[in-house]
């Protein structure tokens, strides 16, 4: 019976460590799916419901989304370095870079919180936004985009901060009234 030499031992405790750190990561990954398939199922049934049809509940989960992403980052990094992703060091640094790379995302996550809380656009709304030809009704709000489908069937996609930062007309108090609007092009010819 030959004896094991230490090269065998040493190749199989590197192995096992590699195997623990491949399933320690793989079940961050199948949470984090775990995770996105519950707040896509909580989607399809808040919108089921008459009470949430006009919310933009879609750029709420997206955040939500992205932030168990990010939490699975770093616990994947964590799982690979064994370094602890709690030093003050580490956690600014990656929330630097996350700001820089997820800028637009940020501004239309706070831009929809606005737009929510001020109540001035919702889904179903007819808005007309003339600096993106948008002059229609509002179908999907979403973290960075609003999707318009005018009035000639075409889409127009507008960034969820313009509607904070520029001038837009909401139509939806005229539909409310139960007023009409009508445009029309009148020519007057002289007698």
């Amino acid at each position: 019976v030959r004896s094991r030499g230490l090269g065998d031992v040493y190749k199989r405790q590197v192995l096992s460590k590699f195997m623990l750190k491949f399933i320690d990561i793989y079940i961050i990954f199948l949470s984090i799916s775990i995770v996105n398939s519950i707040l896509r199922s909580l989607k399809k049934y808040l919108f089921k419901k008459p009470k949430f049809k006009d919310k933009p509940l879609e750029s709420y989960l997206q955040v939500l989304m992205m932030f168990s992403w990010g939490v699975g980052t770093f616990l994947i990094i964590n799982s690979i370095t064994g370094y602890s992703t709690i030093s003050v060091t580490t956690l600014s640094a990656a929330s630097a870079v996350l700001l820089l790379i997820f800028k637009d995302t940020i501004l239309g996550f706070v831009a929809s919180i606005q737009v929510t809380v001020n109540d001035m656009v919702r889904i179903g709304d007819w808005i007309t936004f003339r600096q993106y030809g948008a002059d229609g009704n509002v179908i999907e709000i979403t973290l960075a985009t609003v999707r318009v489908q005018n009035w000639d069937y075409t889409y127009t996609t507008i960034p969820t901060y313009s509607l904070i930062s520029d001038s837009f007309q909401n139509w939806r108090g005229m539909e409310e009234s139960g007023g009409r609007r009508i445009k029309s092009c009148l020519l007057y010819t002289s007698p």
